[in-house]
C-alpha cells in the first residue's frame, strides 16, 4: 500500500484500515409492528423494526428466550428509513432488541465530539470515525 492508514494489533489482526469500512454502532431499532403472531404448532412471532440510516444497516439481535430467531429481511423503505424483519419460533411475549451497525457514512446525526480520529478511503469517504 503506497498511501492510507492501518492499525494492527499484537496478533497481526487489522483493527482499522483505510482499505475497509469499519462498522460503528448506529443505535437501537424501534419496534414498529407485530407482523404476525401465531400460537398453533409451536408458535411463531414476526416483527418489524425501523431505524434511520444512510447506508445499509447490519442488524444484530438479542435472544430473550431459548427459541430460534432470524433476520428475514432488511429493506430500504425510503428517505433513509430501513425496515428490519425478525422472526422467532415459540409463543412467548418476549420481544428481541435489535441493535444496528453501519459504516461511518450511515450516520444521520452529527458526531458526538469535535475530537477524535477519522480515516478516509481513497475516494474521500470515511472508513473509520472514532467520533461516532
Amino acid at each position: 500500500m503506497t498511501f492510507g492508514f492501518v492499525v494492527i494489533n499484537d496478533n497481526g489482526q487489522v483493527l482499522v484500515s483505510s482499505e475497509t469500512r469499519n462498522l460503528h454502532f448506529v443505535g437501537k431499532a424501534d419496534l414498529y409492528e407485530v407482523v404476525r403472531q401465531f400460537d398453533g404448532y409451536g408458535g411463531l412471532r414476526h416483527w418489524s423494526f425501523r431505524i434511520q440510516c444512510n447506508t445499509t444497516p447490519v442488524p444484530f439481535f438479542t435472544m430473550p428466550t431459548e427459541d430460534f430467531y432470524a433476520v428475514t429481511g432488511v429493506s430500504n423503505i425510503g428517505g433513509g428509513m430501513w425496515d428490519i424483519r425478525v422472526i422467532r419460533s415459540g409463543t412467548s411475549a418476549s420481544v428481541p432488541e435489535v441493535f444496528v451497525f453501519a459504516d461511518p457514512r450511515g450516520f444521520t446525526n452529527d458526531p458526538d465530539s469535535a475530537w477524535g480520529m477519522q480515516v478516509f478511503r481513497d475516494d474521500g469517504t470515511a472508513a473509520f470515525d472514532s467520533r461516532r
